[in-house]
This record gives C-alpha cells, sequence and structure tokens, in this order.
C-alpha cells in the first residue's frame, strides 16, 4: 500500500510519528507533504528523526496552496460554514467568545460590518444559506497542481490532518483524492479539536477518533454520519505505555536542585490561549501554601508550556523549580523521557485545563485541578475540559483551602481516584484494551480503508475492537 498523509504543520506531526513507523515496519509506502510552523519553539524534531529513519518515506516539505479564481470564493463559502457552526446553540463554547473567533473566516473589511449588522448575522446563521454553500462546495473543481501531485505519486489512499481547523489546506487535498476516486480519511488529531476548532467542510471517506466522547461529538456537534467513524485510540501515546524513569530520585532532584529528602508536585502548565498569565496564579498558590505549616515541605517542578515559556523566564520562589526553563515537547525519546521522569517522582500532577493530565495518568500520578472564576471560559465553557470531569479520574478543588487539603491527602500517600484514573486511561486512550497499540489499529484500518472497505465493513473485520 502506498499512503499519502498531508498535515497542516510540524508541530502535530509528533501525533503521527508512531503511526508513519508502523505503517512502514509493516512495509507500506509513505508520502508525507507537511508545512511549517509558525512559532518560536522547535516543533520538527520527531519529523526529522522520522525521515532520517524510514526508507520508505518520500517527503515534501510544503502543502500546496491553491492560487486560481476559486481560492477566495471558497473562502467566502467556507468561512459561512464555519461561522454557522460556530453559533450554533449546542456548540461548548459561549456564543460570543465564538462569534469573535470565527469572523476571522471573513475578509477584515467585512468583520466590522458584520459585527455591526445584527440581520447580517441572522443571515449568516440561516439553514438555507449553510445548504447553499455546501453545495458550492460540492461543485468546485479541485486544485489542478494538487491533481497533478496525486496522479503522479498514485497513492492508495490519503490521510489529512487535522483537517477541521480554520482555513486549513489539506481540504484542497481530500477534494483532489475524491475527484480522483482515491480513499480518504481524516484524523482527529487531538482530544480537544471537535470542539475548538473548525468543522468538516468536505466530508472524508472515514474519520479517526481516539474514543467514544469523540465519537459522540463528532456526530453532535459536527454532523459527521455514524458509519464514516471508526475510534483507533491515541497512536500518540504509544510511546507513553512502557516507559519507566530513567533515573532514581535522588538523581533526579539534584539535578534540578531539589531537596530528595522532600516531596514535590508537578505543576503543569496550559497554552496561552487558557491560562496567558498562568504564573500570576501560580504565585498566588504557593503564597497559599506558604500560610500553612503542613505545605512547607512540599516543593513545587513548574513544566512550562513550550509555546508560553516567556513568562517563566524570570520567575522564583522558594522550593520551587521551573524545568525545562525554555520548555520542550515531549516528542522524540529524549524529552518525552525528561517529561516522564519529572511526572514519576512526583507526587501528583496540578494543571488548570491540559493535555498534560492524559501523561500524568499514563505515568499512573494523581491529577488535581482548581475550578476557578478566574478561568471560567478555559475551564468550564470548554467542552474538552467536560472529558476530564465526566471521566471523574481528578481531583477538584473549588478554592484554595480545598486544594491545601487535596495537596495534604497526597503527601500522605492517598490516591482517591486510582480506579477512576485506570479506567479513564482505557477508556479515553486505549479504548480496546490497554494492551492493544493505537497506531497498529489505526494502521490495519488505513490499509483496509486503501483496499475499498467502509468504517463498517472494517470493523466486521476486526471483530476484537470494542467499538
Amino acid at each position: 500500500m502506498k499512503a499519502f498523509f498531508v498535515i497542516l504543520h510540524d508541530g502535530l506531526f509528533r501525533q503521527f510519528d508512531n503511526t508513519l513507523r508502523r505503517l512502514a515496519q509493516e512495509g507500506h509506502e509513505i508520502t508525507l507533504s507537511i508545512g511549517k510552523a509558525q512559532k518560536s519553539v522547535r516543533t520538527d524534531a520527531a519529523l526529522k528523526a522520522c525521515i532520517n529513519d524510514l526508507d520508505s518515506l518520500t517527503f515534501y516539505p510544503e502543502i500546496i496552496k491553491r492560487q486560481d479564481r476559486w481560492r477566495r470564493l471558497l473562502a467566502y463559502s467556507r468561512g459561512i460554514v464555519s461561522y454557522h457552526f460556530a453559533t450554533q446553540p449546542a456548540h461548548p463554547w459561549s456564543a460570543i467568545e465564538n462569534k469573535k473567533r470565527f469572523y476571522r473566516s471573513f475578509p477584515k473589511r467585512w468583520r466590522k460590518r458584520i459585527m455591526r449588522l445584527p440581520l447580517l448575522e441572522s443571515v449568516l446563521q440561516t439553514g438555507g444559506l449553510l445548504w447553499l454553500m455546501k453545495q458550492f462546495e460540492k461543485i468546485s473543481p479541485p486544485d489542478k497542481t494538487i491533481l497533478h501531485l496525486l496522479e503522479t505519486e498514485q497513492p492508495h489512499v490519503l490521510i489529512a490532518a487535522p483537517f477541521i481547523y480554520l482555513r486549513s489546506l489539506e481540504i484542497e487535498y481530500v477534494k483532489a483524492a475524491q475527484a480522483l476516486g482515491i480513499p480518504t480519511a481524516a484524523v482527529v488529531t487531538s482530544w480537544d479539536h471537535l470542539t475548538t476548532k473548525d468543522t468538516f467542510q468536505l466530508m472524508p471517506d472515514m474519520i479517526l477518533v481516539w474514543n467514544k466522547w469523540l465519537y459522540d461529538d463528532a456526530i453532535k456537534l459536527h454532523h459527521v454520519p455514524e458509519d464514516r467513524l471508526f475510534i483507533t485510540g491515541a497512536p500518540v501515546y504509544d510511546s507513553w505505555f512502557g516507559l519507566t524513569p530513567s533515573q532514581d530520585r535522588e538523581a533526579f532532584c539534584a539535578m534540578l536542585g531539589l531537596d530528595p529528602a522532600r516531596p514535590y508536585l508537578a505543576y503543569l502548565c496550559s497554552s496561552t490561549t487558557i491560562s496567558a498569565d498562568e504564573h500570576l496564579f501560580v504565585q498566588e498558590m504557593l503564597d497559599a501554601m506558604a500560610q500553612d505549616p503542613a505545605m512547607r515541605d512540599l516543593q513545587v517542578v513548574i513544566r512550562p508550556h513550550p509555546l508560553n515559556t516567556i513568562i517563566w523566564k524570570d520567575f522564583e520562589a522558594p522550593g520551587t523549580v521551573v524545568y525545562p526553563k525554555q520548555g520542550s515537547l515531549p516528542e522524540v525519546d529524549d524529552a518525552r523521557q525528561g517529561y516522564f521522569d519529572t511526572l514519576a517522582h512526583s507526587i501528583g500532577a496540578f494543571g488548570i485545563n491540559t493535555t498534560g493530565f492524559l501523561d500524568a495518568a499514563v505515568a499512573g500520578k494523581p491529577c488535581v485541578t482548581l475550578l476557578t472564576e478566574r478561568y471560567e471560559e478555559t475551564q468550564i465553557k470548554r467542552g474538552h475540559f467536560h472529558y476530564l470531569l465526566e471521566g471523574e479520574f481528578i481531583q477538584v478543588a473549588r478554592s484554595f483551602e480545598d486544594l491545601i487539603t487535596i495537596f495534604k491527602d497526597l503527601l500522605a500517600g492517598l490516591d482517591r481516584k486510582g480506579t477512576q484514573r485506570h479506567q479513564f486511561l482505557q477508556d479515553f486512550l486505549r479504548p480496546h484494551g490497554l494492551d492493544q497499540e493505537a497506531s497498529a489499529i489505526f494502521s490495519q484500518a488505513v490499509t483496509l480503508l486503501a483496499q475499498g472497505q467502509t468504517p463498517t465493513q472494517i470493523r466486521e473485520k476486526m471483530p476484537w475492537l470494542k467499538n
């Protein structure tokens, strides 16, 4: 089989590293087209390692951008579809926040007019206009340059990700593949994408999701036909299962400048879209801890989000270490191991709303959060945060006093959510069984898709799956 992957930017590649390696291991050819993330932090370490390791990989370092006269018309029509999606009553964000975010779908000269004209807003949200825009998508032709590329490559299947970002370039590849009769798959790349990104402008033959939560939201929010969906688990976490600490606790604490005789809490930071001023919140937490004598032995290791490190540049507090100071994506073995060691030697992990809770669950560590009005918009009003609450594996505080009580339990060795965390780990990351690698399921699914099988038929050929 020859699989063509098109991924928006290299910052997302680590989500596919295990999958591409699995496909190559099984003897398949891979073509990869990927853009460059415009970020200050390095995001291509996993990509470079994969290119170096896989002889069966053909790499195109740029995604083709549509340049014909249809480009602008499609940007407008897709913007209207996006706006309609963002303002539907069922959307798990606040309507005001969604409107502001999705105004970016429209040309700058339109934005203020839309904001000032409630009648125009109403027109943009009508079902008739939505239907018309979807018909326009259907009649619009594929990009000729992409068509030529796919005709030259002749893949058996095309896989696009993340596919539901605003103005995703991968849409044009799916459109071209569909015109050529090539089976297509879209991958819901991360656990928060269905509730924080755009929607499906085109409907691929198969949509791959991690678990039942995402499966249900794809149907409920995005109106994806159930017979297009397939649950794989989370391939990105295959590298995490089976990890053990690379050094003992005393050596690790010495490396960070911590007292090995004292316990520490791992504070897992969030992105700027969740808590851009997180250093101020952490200082408040540390001040609250300092008021309680039982907390004076508890040290804190702050792990910065790699895209929000500047706030920690000059941060200092007694018994507190920022590590790694410059931030790090856990995308290759050394970086992943360093992060795992940080979790493994801690008494537990604390955060606002972070993927780090999933990482800590794999490491077998208690997870704690504080529900606060300060971050209401990025906790309770974010749909993906409710996955965590519904999983019931996180200990939830509603005040600093509650938080201190939970920390005391952790210091005493009490893990009140251990059973629920183990269940959530399976339900969310490996729903087909903790011993089933998600990348192997992914590989088998796209291989069968390339042979012309539908998601329903693929499930019938893989009866051991639990979905």
